[in-house]
């Protein structure tokens, strides 16, 4: 259960806004971007792509953003999940449930290897079953915190959430 409830809050990590980016971002756009600006600067333009792929759902530009060999673990899957395609197939899975779900950046810092991102996530619970909750309308809002780890080629190795509040319930066992 404390993993749902993680997973709930690192669905955060998932998804954001604006219109297919892939056929026009270089696949190293991040290592060309490297040689003229500072790379915190990349790396933040870099997660303004990774909100539009998760909003969008685009596997080929989260491939673009995401190194193939990053790891993910989440309750979706009993095995990990590798790269943006991985990271996409948890977006899908929350779109089943939620198709108008919404992850927007509302402050962001960067370092040469580190992002630290604010995100609002909103959505609808209109389709199916989730963890069986059968869909009634319900809208929900939350903010969660997120670090993206980059490496030298200013791809994102790993995506670690915070679980704020979501932690306390768990561990009182009032979130299950």
């Amino acid at each position: 259960m404390k993993k749902f409830a993680i997973f709930a809050v690192l669905v955060g990590q998932i998804l954001c806004a604006n219109s297919n980016l892939s056929q026009n971002l270089e696949p190293n756009f991040n290592q060309i971007c490297y040689q003229s600006r500072a790379k915190s600067e990349c790396n933040k333009e870099a997660m303004a792509h990774f909100q539009t792929a998760i909003n969008t759902a685009d596997t080929a530009l989260a491939e673009k953003l995401i190194n193939q060999n990053a790891t993910f673990f989440t309750p979706v899957s009993k095995d990990p999940l590798y790269g943006g395609a991985g990271y996409i197939s948890v977006v899908n899975f929350m779109r089943q449930s939620f198709p108008d779900i919404k992850w927007q950046i509302k402050d962001i810092v960067a370092n040469d290897a580190v992002v630290a991102v604010l995100w609002e996530c909103s959505g609808t619970h209109e389709r199916g079953e989730f963890y069986g909750k059968k869909a009634d309308g319900a809208k929900f809002s939350f903010s969660t915190m997120n670090f993206y780890y980059f490496d030298e080629n200013g791809k994102i190795t790993n995506d670690v959430a915070g679980e704020g509040l979501a932690g306390l319930l768990i561990d009182l066992e009032i979130l299950k």
